[in-house]
């Protein structure tokens, strides 16, 4: 991914995302639609489907950014599925990476994700952004946008 900003050691700081959406809203030439954004709307009104059975446009990039901590393991399962069938060669994710066990929850709650743990075993992002997300206490959540790229396979099957 060359052109994206990096801080030092290869991690991307929360400023270099509005570079990103700045540069998906004038794609270069050529290029039709480099990223495909899945976000939750406000006010809260999460629609599973759009996530794990909907045909989703051809992008280079999936940006999931707070969406898959409010799915069970079986939609996040299926989520994982509908991204890799997308075509799209890269997933930038919502992951606490501080977080050491994952819980399943009902679609439409919410808990800390980790997509590194069981059962999703994803293997470790090529780069990590730090949200700067703190806890209530002031210490780091481990908030991070994690990017992966989708051809490589986890233990989602």
């Amino acid at each position: 991914m060359t052109g994206m900003g990096r801080a030092p050691g290869g991690a991307m700081a929360m400023e270099d995302v509005g570079d990103l959406q700045r540069r998906a809203a004038h794609p270069p030439p050529g290029v039709r639609r480099p990223v495909l954004e899945l976000l939750p709307s406000w006010p809260y009104q999460l629609a599973p489907q759009h996530f794990t059975r909907d045909p989703l446009p051809h992008a280079d990039l999936i940006l999931c950014r707070d969406g898959l901590v409010h799915l069970s393991f079986a939609d996040i399962r299926a989520a994982l599925r509908n991204f890799r069938r997308s075509g799209a060669r890269w997933l930038l994710a919502t992951t606490f990476i501080a977080h050491e066990h994952n819980d399943d929850i009902r679609t439409g709650g919410w808990r800390m994700l980790n997509l590194e743990r069981l059962p999703f075993h994803l293997p470790p992002p090529a780069t990590l952004i730090d949200e700067r997300r703190p806890m209530p206490d002031g210490s780091d959540s481990g908030k991070r946008l994690g990017l992966w790229e989708l051809g490589v396979q986890g233990g989602t099957g």
